[in-house]
């Protein structure tokens, strides 16, 4: 299978990325992202920010973790 063929979530996922290990790499730096809105919370307290910032991290990062599984099951990169 190629990555055309891919749906067109994990294609909008992966926009510009061609390999495993970068797309890894999102992966990190979405949970260096919630971990650092929960340490900004904890610090000011301000819980409308911290807590957007903590399910964006966790969201995209899961986004990435699916869209990396697809890409691994199906053989799909370059």
């Amino acid at each position: 299978m190629t990555r055309d063929d891919a749906p067109e979530l994990v294609r909008l996922g992966l926009t510009g990325i061609n390999k495993r290990s970068t797309a890894w790499v999102f992966v990190v730096l979405c949970g260096v992202i919630a971990i650092a809105a929960c340490v900004y919370v904890y610090v000011t307290r301000d819980w409308l920010f911290g807590s957007a910032g903590v399910l964006v991290g966790v969201g995209s990062g899961a986004w990435y973790y699916t869209c990396i599984a697809w890409m691994d099951r199906h053989d799909a990169w370059d």
